[in-house]
């Protein structure tokens, strides 16, 4: 607990006013890192630890963007998409862009595998290429975080391309109906 305390002194917090949630957050991410052999025990465990992450702090959204992304690896969609609605009206959070929020909740969408899930897929997946396409091609990535929002896009790019495909499957083939 001490060294929890420290590393929050040190990290100013990270986004939360509660060390015990740092405490949890970290022991979740830990969990994350470890997870082989057991993958499905190691992200359950994440997944209670960023549950009491969330308890000790509400207001710590780095812990419930990660809790919902943990929430897609396990195939828990309905619950991430819980939890990123309500991130996608932030613009940028502790290092979370609206991209990377709108990129997992349109995986999330995808994987229920409905056809108004594509639709709602299609329109975040959109977000993210709309949004990171008019100010990326014309840079040259040199940082980090521009890296990032291109990896973004190029994973935007194959969630339309998914959804896509979905749709043709559904229509009998007929690939003229998705290509301009």
């Amino acid at each position: 607990a001490l060294a929890f305390e420290i590393l929050f002194d040190l990290g100013h917090g990270w986004g939360t006013k509660s060390p015990k949630s740092l405490e949890g957050f970290t022991l979740g991410l830990l969990e994350i890192v470890k997870r082989e052999p057991r993958v499905r025990e190691s992200l359950e465990s994440a997944i209670e630890k960023f549950d009491l992450a969330i308890a000790s702090d509400p207001s710590f959204i780095f812990a419930r963007y990660k809790l919902a992304t943990t929430e897609i690896e396990l195939g828990n969609y309905e619950r991430a998409i819980t939890l990123l609605k309500p991130l996608s009206s932030l613009e940028r959070i502790e290092g979370i862009t609206e991209f990377a929020i709108s990129y997992n909740l349109g995986v999330a969408y995808y994987h229920l595998t409905k056809d108004w899930a594509y639709e709602f897929a299609e329109k975040e997946f959109q977000k993210v290429v709309s949004g990171l396409s008019s100010f990326l091609f014309p840079m040259f990535f040199k940082n980090r975080e521009k890296n990032q929002d291109r990896e973004l896009l190029a994973l935007a790019y194959c969630g339309l391309a998914l959804v896509s495909a979905q749709r043709i499957g559904r229509d009998g083939g007929n690939a003229d109906l998705y290509l301009d």
